[in-house]
């Protein structure tokens, strides 16, 4: 059959510095002859996950949106595009709830930006508002957090 040479083939890391890097079985591929080792990257992660910080305001307007409005799908993180130097001040969501009901847009926008200013966070905060009748205009953006 086809032989390797001593050089090409993958050898498992000694080093602990190398430690990342998962071994796995590849099951009928090219270079699976013989049921060698090969690595795999799929199973590594590639970042720190660090605690979240403290966020007060995040967790009042949490509060007070959930109490006032009974939202049925509500979601509330903090803004990204601000980056990480203004964290806890500027926010993105979405909100369906049934209070927004026969309301109009602007309407809807109006309870959400009461109920920010409660907290002391009027006008940051960009919210995606539909009553659940119009459901399906959220759908897609539930889908992401």
């Amino acid at each position: 059959g086809l032989q390797r040479s001593a050089a090409l083939r993958w050898a498992p890391p000694l080093s602990p510095a190398v430690a990342s890097v998962a071994v796995c079985r590849r099951p009928g591929g090219l270079n699976s002859y013989v049921g060698e080792l090969e690595p795999c990257f799929f199973g590594v992660r590639t970042y720190y996950k660090y605690a979240r910080p403290p966020s007060p305001n995040l967790d009042n307007l949490r509060r007070v949106l959930t109490e006032r409005l009974t939202p049925v799908h509500f979601f509330l993180r903090n803004n990204q595009i601000f980056t990480n130097f203004v964290y806890d001040m500027h926010f993105t969501g979405i909100i369906c709830s049934p209070k927004f009901e026969g309301k109009t847009y602007k309407e809807m926008m109006q309870m959400v930006e009461a109920c920010c200013e409660e907290v002391g966070m009027k006008g940051r905060v960009r919210m995606v508002c539909q009553p659940p009748s119009r459901w399906h205009l959220l759908k897609r953006r539930a889908r992401h957090r």
